[in-house]
């Protein structure tokens, strides 16, 4: 098979990320509701494999092949990915054993409690995000400690022991202190 760099890209990212939101996007009266999924395997012809839970209603109720929608995010990796293609439910017990190229444990689970679905993407977006910076810098902290203990307004009220003298030769906004000072003690 030749090598394809947008396929394995996609693998990569999808690999990296792990879950998605599903989607159904049928028209249908019975369809499988939003939910939250875990990849399990991207193959070599980009097709998504998950499992999702049984629903208390039979599969053959249920659409074979339908439209649908898997958005991949994590939170604190620098992309997402928007896949929308058709999905297609995989219950046959001699369909699943004749999928080799599948993991004997996914194979186990599929004719168990889950329901096996493969993926075939139409369409592929991918979104990268921005990363947010923090909301105090470096800086902005140096300077609020240096407002807090250097300032000159702290440095002189905290002692209680002024003498007019050293009030007088203090610039004006410290003479007011004091006299503030000497009228409420």
């Amino acid at each position: 098979m030749m090598y394809n760099p947008a396929l394995s890209s996609l693998k990569e990212s999808i690999n990296e990320i792990k879950t998605a939101l599903f989607f159904s996007e049928q028209e249908a009266v019975m369809k499988f509701p939003v939910s939250v999924i875990t990849c399990q395997y991207v193959d070599n012809a980009g097709q998504v494999w998950f499992f999702m839970n049984r629903t208390s209603q039979s599969l053959d109720g249920y659409d074979k092949s339908f439209p649908a929608k898997l958005d991949f995010f994590k939170k604190g990796c620098p992309r997402s990915i928007q896949l929308t293609g058709y999905a297609y439910i995989v219950h046959e017990e001699e369909v699943i054993l004749g999928l080799l190229e599948l993991p004997e444990e996914m194979r186990a689970a599929a004719m168990g409690e889950y329901v096996l679905i493969k993926f075939i993407p139409g369409k592929v977006d991918n979104f990268e995000l921005e990363t947010k910076k923090p909301l105090v810098s470096v800086k902005k902290m140096e300077h609020s400690l240096q407002h807090l203990f250097f300032s000159a307004k702290h440095q002189y009220t905290d002692s209680l022991l002024f003498s007019k003298r050293a009030a007088q030769s203090r610039p004006f906004f410290l003479r007011r202190l004091l006299l503030i000072k000497n009228m409420i003690f």
